[in-house]
C-alpha cells in the first residue's frame, strides 16, 4: 500500500479521541471569538443551525461562495497595494538610490498604478489606496506611503476581522495538511516561542522587538517571493505565504473559578500534546 493510500485510509477512519477533544475545543473557542467580536448570541445560534443543516445535507456551496467573496474583496485591495508598493520601492523612477519610495506627483502616481492595474482601473485603485490609508498626500500635495512598514499595510482596524476571515482558514488548511502528512519535509512550518510569566512591564518592549524583527524578516521573504513569482508561468503554480501573529494572553496566575477552569484546560491540552 502506498503512503498516499495509507494517509487516505487513516483519514477515512476519522479522528481518534485526542483529536476529537482538540477539535471540540477549537469549535468552542471559535464560538467564544464570535461572541467577543460582537455577534449576538441569537446570530451565533442562527449560524450554527445553518451550518448544522449544511452538514446534514453535505452542502458546502454557500459557505464556499461566502469565503470566495470575502477573500476576493480582501485580496483585491491587498494584492494591488502590495504590487504598487513593490514597484514604488523597486523602480528607479519612483525610488531613490537607497530604494526608499520618493514622493510622487498625481501624474506619476497614476503612471505607477496604471503599470500594474491598467489605465481603466487607475482612478478606482487610487481612490481605494487613499481610502484604506495606504497612501496619502503630504504638505506639498505629493503622494507618499502612509506607512513605511510594507509588511503591515493592512493592520487598519476596519480590515482586521476581514483579514482574520481570510487568514484563519489558510492556517486551518495548513494544520489539516500537517495532520495527514508523515514526512517532516512535506509539512508546512508551524513554530511557537512562548513563556508563561513575562512581567507586564516588558510587554511594550516585546511588541516593539516583534515589530522590528518581523518587518525585516518578512520584507526579506517578500523580496524573494516577488523575484520568483511567475503569474504567466506555463508550469503548475501554487499560492504560498507566511502569517505572523504575536499574542499576549491574560495573567498566568488567575484566581477563583475562572483560574481553575483555565488550569484544567491547560493541563488537558498539555496531556494531549504529550501523548501525541
Amino acid at each position: 500500500m502506498s503512503a498516499t493510500q495509507m494517509q487516505r485510509g487513516a483519514s477515512a477512519k476519522g479522528p481518534n479521541h485526542r483529536s476529537t477533544v482538540a477539535l471540540e475545543l477549537l469549535l468552542n473557542e471559535t464560538v467564544n471569538f464570535l461572541l467577543k467580536a460582537g455577534l449576538t448570541r441569537s446570530h451565533v445560534l442562527k449560524l450554527l443551525r445553518e451550518n448544522s443543516k449544511r452538514v446534514k445535507e453535505r452542502d458546502t456551496a454557500k459557505s464556499q461562495r461566502q469565503v470566495l467573496a470575502v477573500r476576493g474583496w480582501y485580496q483585491d485591495i491587498r494584492e494591488v497595494a502590495a504590487n504598487v508598493v513593490a514597484d514604488w520601492h523597486r523602480e528607479s523612477q519612483y525610488a531613490d538610490e537607497e530604494g526608499e519610495p520618493m514622493p510622487l506627483s498625481e501624474a506619476a502616481m497614476k503612471e505607477l498604478i496604471s503599470a500594474r492595474c491598467g489605465a481603466k482601473a487607475c482612478l478606482k485603485t487610487l481612490a481605494s489606496l487613499c481610502a484604506n490609508g495606504i497612501i496619502q498626500r503630504n504638505e506639498k500635495g505629493l503622494f507618499v506611503l502612509a506607512t513605511s512598514m510594507r509588511a503591515a499595510l493592512f493592520s487598519a482596524r476596519e480590515l482586521v476581522l476581514v483579514r482574520t476571515a481570510v487568514v484563519v482558514p489558510e492556517i486551518l488548511a495548513a494544520a489539516l495538511k500537517n495532520s495527514r502528512v508523515t514526512s517532516p519535509d512535506l509539512r508546512e512550518v508551524n513554530r511557537t516561542v512562548r513563556v508563561r510569566h513575562l512581567p507586564k512591564k516588558y510587554v511594550p518592549l516585546w511588541r516593539q522587538l516583534i515589530r522590528e524583527r518581523t518587518q525585516a524578516f518578512l520584507e526579506g521573504l517578500d523580496n524573494w517571493l516577488e523575484d520568483h513569482n511567475e503569474p504567466a508561468s506555463f508550469e503548475p503554480t501554487v499560492a504560498v505565504g507566511l502569517h505572523v501573529c504575536a499574542c499576549a494572553a491574560r495573567s498566568a496566575k488567575p484566581n477563583g473559578l475562572e483560574g481553575a477552569q483555565i488550569l484544567r484546560r491547560s493541563r488537558r491540552l498539555a496531556r494531549l500534546a504529550h501523548m501525541t
